[in-house]
């Protein structure tokens, strides 16, 4: 079946420039594997979801969901990310922040709390601190050298970075958070909670009895608080802005004012005595007299949280970061630091210019390394992405709607729409190109080939295919593809005949879903668990002359049996991207080495995809929800050079490599390092630099590799 598409294309003229390329010898190569390091890591996550507000005299802080701290300079305007790759920060995901003696202070999901000394990040935990274990810390309070931090069911008091006391919050409720902690003119601590239970909201510490008493549970749960110059409280609740006084106790909301809402999410007190607050829609004013409420300008946000600086206002929201009142306008705060979004991504490809295309949850994000520029295309649900070897970018859409496929260029965009093609009704497991730039498709129906735009299906009615249900697919030098499939193994096609390696063959079991071919044709992969394929893994299992051998956890430095990706870099060293938050795992042959958020700049331990960029010598991890997207160079071990057999030698002129038929070729510099990959008669090598290359065809038997110079 042909393409179609109403697509327009463009060729430019590539300037003339003459090439001498003399070859050494001819050589039989085969790579061996080596150490590999992982260094000048950057995270792009977003920052879109605003947890809190601070600042000092020189620097606004903004933290995050998922994408750490946003400090930006208030004389200059400049902008840094303070992240788990660029800082060290432990934890992207940060629930609350604070200055205190010129130190900034953050919260962390998992990282209990974290201060920034000039030495860099001291880190309170439940190991070195004495917190209880679970702990999700939300605010935090200063009484002098004192800190005062809310987790879950806990009040902890804190000096020279280990816990004093810690107080019970309701610990018969399973889910109770203090949520804001404040210290009154006569240093009296209150503190608001979220309470499953709805027991307590407002509550205060008696030191001496060392309790904790609730002292108002009427208006919900409470997010925040503010202490008035009369040593009043103004409270955040859920059902309105509460005044609470010994004495008394006065709600304001949409029943007995102007409010057009009543939960309100935020509180604070400017220094004319205005108390500004934050509903979920409308940043308001209550000058003690009238109430003024500005709403919030998109129709699909809410409010996180306020922060007034002397005569500045600023709000976080849920999905537009940082906004400014001006003028009686809340505008947006423009965060000049690339980001990534919240949503989950578990694909990604490297185009021909060395940028980054992941789907997400709205669309495909592009980023370049090269000027950290990112661009947004707005669609559905994206599932797959993959590169081909002309600078296209192809795009699977989630299987809804009249678009199956798209093709983008520079200068083009081809749409393949789901009534024109056979694959259109069924599920897209995987999208790979093979050397020959042909796109093979994996398929819950089948597989399909898409060769010089006509399309081939391999189903069980035309060929001896055991299932149509497959999974991944990988191809070796010899083109042949290899297949995971859903309940009937691994299989190898070689273009006429499918062969099946099963369970009889060694499989962990007949349930197979990532297929990686390394460098040296060795093929490997992940069984899964035949009852939930979907979520539990088998270990690393790895095929030698018909049969599989399995790594497991069990039984060598694996740290998860459940791995959602697996690529061979240059060197020909396994990159595993491992379930059951394990963080990536780099395997040699022999070694294996760990990647998590403790030792590296990964900035989640859940990845769900790995892109190598040979070229550019970077990595590429998506990874699960909140985690974003994260690269790092691959710093490789120099020494590391192929073997090579010495054989006839030959000479070619040009900037091209000429071959009388069609010939696949990779081309690696003498570190090993896959530099180009390319098929045809007519080889560009002018984006090589000038050096010694080895040229391997990879589609001819016996498999040779040159050895070229570019002066």
């Amino acid at each position: 079946m042909g393409d179609g598409g109403g697509s327009i294309n463009k060729q430019s003229n590539m300037p003339s420039k003459r090439w001498i390329i003399a070859v050494v010898a001819l050589f039989t190569l085969t790579l061996s594997h080596a150490q590999t390091r992982l260094t000048d890591w950057v995270n792009l996550n977003s920052k879109s979801t605003i947890t809190c507000i601070t600042h000092d005299a020189d620097y606004l802080f903004a933290s995050s969901i998922g994408g750490g701290i946003v400090q930006i300079n208030k004389h200059t305007g400049e902008q840094r990310a303070i992240d788990h790759a660029q800082s060290g920060l432990p934890d992207n995901y940060v629930l609350s922040i604070a200055v205190h003696d010129n130190e900034l202070w953050a919260t962390n999901r998992f990282y209990g709390i974290s201060q920034h000394t000039p030495d860099g990040w001291l880190n309170h935990t439940e190991v070195s601190a004495g917190f209880r274990t679970g702990q999700w810390m939300h605010s935090l309070a200063f009484d002098g050298d004192t800190v005062w931090a809310g987790g879950l069911l806990a009040l902890y008091q804190m000096h020279n970075g280990q816990v004093l006391n810690t107080y019970d919050v309701n610990p018969l409720s399973n889910h109770c958070t203090v949520t804001d902690i404040a210290l009154d003119h006569n240093r009296q601590l209150w503190f608001t909670v979220y309470d499953y239970r709805r027991q307590y909201s407002l509550c205060m510490l008696d030191r001496s009895a060392g309790e904790v008493i609730s002292k108002c549970n009427n208006y919900g749960d409470a997010n925040a608080l503010a202490v008035d110059t009369d040593n009043s409280l103004w409270v955040a609740t859920a059902q309105g802005l509460l005044h609470y006084t010994d004495l008394s106790q006065t709600l304001y909301n949409s029943a007995n004012t102007l409010l057009p809402e009543d939960a309100v999410v935020d509180v604070q007190l400017d220094a004319q005595g205005n108390i500004w607050f934050c509903t979920l829609y409308h940043l308001c004013r209550y000058d003690r007299r009238t109430f003024t409420t500005y709403l919030i300008p998109y129709a699909d946000d809410s409010f996180q949280c306020l922060d007034i600086d002397g005569a500045n206002i600023y709000v976080g929201t849920r999905q537009h970061g940082v906004l400014l009142l001006t003028n009686s306008t809340l505008v947006p705060v423009a965060f000049t630091i690339p980001s990534a979004p919240t949503s989950s991504m578990r694909s990604g490809a490297v185009d021909s210019n060395g940028r980054f295309w992941t789907g997400y949850a709205n669309g495909v994000i592009i980023y370049a390394p090269a000027d950290a520029a990112t661009t947004i295309i707005p669609m559905r649900q994206v599932d797959e992405v993959v590169a081909d070897n002309q600078g296209g970018v192809w795009i699977k859409p989630f299987n809804i709607g009249d678009t199956c496929l798209l093709r983008i260029t520079p200068t083009d965009t081809t749409v393949y729409l789901s009534a024109q093609y056979p694959f259109a009704n069924n599920y897209i497991c995987q999208m790979r190109f093979d050397r020959r730039n042909r796109l093979w498709l994996a398929t819950t129906q089948g597989i399909f080939c898409r060769d010089n735009g006509q399309w081939t299906a391999y189903t069980t009615a035309n060929t001896n295919l055991p299932t149509n249900y497959i999974y991944s697919l990988d191809f070796d030098s010899r083109n042949r593809v290899w297949c995971g499939t859903f309940g009937s193994g691994l299989l190898c096609f070689d273009g006429t005949r499918f062969t099946a390696y099963t369970t009889a063959n060694g499989l962990a079991s007949d349930y197979v879903a990532s297929v990686c071919v390394d460098k040296n044709d060795v093929v490997w992969f992940n069984c899964r668990n035949s009852i939930y394929p979907d979520i539990y893994g088998l270990g690393l299992s790895v095929l030698r002359n018909g049969q599989a051998t399995t790594y497991t956890a069990d039984n060598s430095p694996l740290a998860s049996n459940t791995i959602w990706d697996i690529q061979a870099d240059g060197l020909n060293n396994l990159w595993l991207a491992t379930g059951d938050d394990k963080g990536v795992t780099q395997f040699d042959g022999t070694d294996w080495h760990l990647y998590s958020v403790a030792n590296s700049g990964l900035p989640l331990n859940e990845a769900t995809h790995i892109a190598i960029d040979e070229p550019n010598r970077r990595i590429w991890f998506t990874c699960y929800t909140g985690g974003g997207v994260a690269y790092a160079r691959l710093q490789y071990d120099d020494t590391a050079v192929p073997s090579i057999k010495v054989a006839n030698g030959l000479i070619v002129s040009n900037r091209q490599l000429l071959f009388a038929t069609p010939t696949a070729v990779a081309v690696y510099d003498t570190a090993g390092r896959l530099m180009l990959t390319a098929y045809g008669t007519d080889i560009d090598l002018s984006a090589l630099h000038s050096g010694i290359y080895i040229v391997r065809t990879t589609n001819v038997e016996p498999h040779t590799s040159t050895g070229i110079i570019i002066p």
